[in-house]
C-alpha cells in the first residue's frame, strides 16, 4: 500500500479514537492505542518520498489538518492526567495528616511551664 494512503488511514483512525470522550477508566487503554498508532506513524514517514501525486498531495493537506485536532486532543488529555496526578498527591497528603495530625505539627510557639 502507499505510504501516504496507510499515513492517512493511521491518522483518521487516531482522530476517531481522539474525537471521542475518554472515561478515566479506560484512559490507560486508549492511551496505549494512541501510542500503538503513533509509533506506527513515525515508522510510515520516513517512507515519503516525493514526487506525489495531486491525490496524495490532498491527503497531506487533510492529514495536516488532523494533525492540528490530534495535537489538540493529545494536550488535553496530558493536563487531564497531570489535573488527576496533582489531586491524587493532594489527597495522599490530606489523608497523612487525618490519620495522624500531629506529625507536622510546627515546633515553634510551644510553652513548656517551669513552675512546680
Amino acid at each position: 500500500m502507499n505510504p501516504v494512503n496507510s499515513l492517512y488511514r493511521i491518522t483518521k483512525e487516531l482522530h476517531g479514537i481522539l474525537s471521542e470522550p475518554v472515561p478515566q477508566e479506560k484512559r490507560e487503554e486508549v492511551i496505549e492505542k494512541v501510542s500503538a498508532l503513533i509509533d506506527e506513524r513515525e515508522q510510515l514517514i520516513p517512507k515519503l518520498k516525493p514526487p506525489f501525486t495531486e491525490e496524495e498531495r490532498k491527503l497531506g493537506a487533510e492529514i495536516v489538518q488532523l494533525n492540528v485536532f490530534i495535537d489538540s486532543k493529545l494536550d488535553r488529555l496530558k493536563k487531564e492526567i497531570q489535573m488527576d496526578i496533582a489531586n491524587q498527591k493532594k489527597r495522599k497528603v490530606t489523608t497523612t495528616k487525618y490519620v495522624n495530625p500531629y506529625q507536622s505539627a510546627p515546633s515553634d510557639g510551644m510553652f513548656f511551664d517551669k513552675k512546680k
